[in-house]
């Protein structure tokens, strides 16, 4: 059956004045990826009584779309009861018998939902999906049944993601427990390791076609579904890198950190070319594992953005592997090296997966009703 969204919901309009909560603590906002998070801007001399309470098993949007990464902000409220942002509008189900709140929530996270909304947003300096289009927003609902069933298998896929995320979380705080233990207490610059070189840009040509990774296609540490299909002759101009066996890449910009990295394990090294957005370096074995180890440490992002130079676009070149210092390696490691390795496998092998179930969670999405664009 089709619905329009006011005849499944209403808005809530509960103003703070009685203060009911007195703290900043209580205070959210919405992520543009849809959820709620600790409120970023500006608490000195707030006032809460202006601020609206969102009640858990609510829904909360941000009006505004403009300046927002083509997405639209908005979040299911699952924890305890919460302030939002008196531009914020909040809202319930009412017809809970025809749709359920998860599966909702589900329809929200499609990619064609945030275009729908940028579509109807209006305004001049700022531009504003407003309650009345979301309520004349249509859906097609299957049964209960069915959305408990598209819910399930979703709630599968995410709790699997990020349980894989926290295992990860662990291998990295492992790596870099093992790195404090291999390296001395003197220090030398990235380029005076013996035996890694900068790879330079430049591609061999290829026949048929090969996926092509932008820094935006990459989330941290491990290559997203999204990539373009490239053929040698007719490729972007950024299409100039081609990783190695056993070569780490990150992202030359300032303030963005993003990795990746290659050995004898990965299954896609030769169908894949890469941004000159990236940095590769090219290693030896057991140096490839200590310096990969380096660079997913808070040390080594501190000091590549401290050397980013730049006026439209601040980002390290080649100088800035002559000024990153890094501890020089302890030798006669060798469980430890192999200890390394053993952990960035395991790493890759997760990253593998994850890159099947985002792509499952993505193919889950599209099967949902599709938004009429009028």
């Amino acid at each position: 059956m089709r619905y329009k969204l006011g005849q499944l919901i209403e808005e809530y309009d509960e103003i703070n004045d009685k203060g009911e909560f007195q703290d900043l603590e209580s205070l959210q906002g919405i992520n543009s990826l849809k959820y709620f998070q600790e409120c970023k801007s500006n608490k000195n001399d707030i006032d809460l009584y202006r601020y609206r309470i969102c009640r858990k098993g609510m829904f909360a949007y941000n009006r505004a779309t403009s300046r927002n990464g083509e997405k639209i902000s908005i979040a299911y409220r699952e924890g305890n009861d919460c302030l939002i942002s008196p531009s914020y509008y909040c809202f319930k189900i009412v017809r809970e018998d025809l749709l359920l709140a998860d599966y909702l929530m589900i329809w929200f996270k499609r990619p064609i939902f945030d275009k729908y909304a940028r579509f109807h947003s209006w305004g001049s300096a700022t531009e504003f999906f407003t309650f009345e289009d979301f309520c004349n927003t249509e859906i097609s609902l299957p049964s209960i049944e069915e959305q408990h069933k598209i819910v399930r298998n979703y709630k599968v896929i995410t709790d699997r993601i990020e349980l894989l995320k926290k295992i990860k979380k662990n291998l990295y705080f492992q790596s870099e427990i093992v790195f404090k233990n291999i390296s001395s207490n003197e220090l030398i610059t990235i380029s005076s390791l013996i035996g890694i070189h900068e790879i330079p840009s430049g591609i061999t040509k290829f026949a048929n076609s090969k996926k092509y990774y932008a820094t935006g296609d990459i989330d941290y540490d491990y290559k997203m579904s999204t990539y373009e299909i490239i053929s040698y002759n007719e490729r972007p101009s950024r299409a100039n890198m081609e990783p190695k066996i056993n070569s780490l890449w990150f992202a030359k910009m300032q303030n963005t950190n993003k990795f990746l990295f290659f050995n004898e394990q990965s299954k896609d090294l030769n169908n894949v070319i890469l941004s000159t957005g990236f940095m590769g370096i090219e290693c030896k074995e057991n140096i490839f594992y200590y310096l990969l180890s380096f660079v997913f440490t808070k040390n080594f992002n501190e000091q590549k953005d401290r050397f980013a130079t730049g006026t439209t676009q601040v980002a390290i070149n080649s100088d800035a592997l002559n000024k990153i210092m890094i501890p020089i390696p302890l030798e006669n490691k060798e469980k430890e090296y192999e200890l390394l390795k053993n952990i960035f496998n395991n790493i890759q092998s997760i990253n593998e997966e994850l890159g099947i179930l985002f792509r499952l969670k993505e193919l889950h999405l599209s099967t949902l009703s599709k938004t009429e664009v009028a």
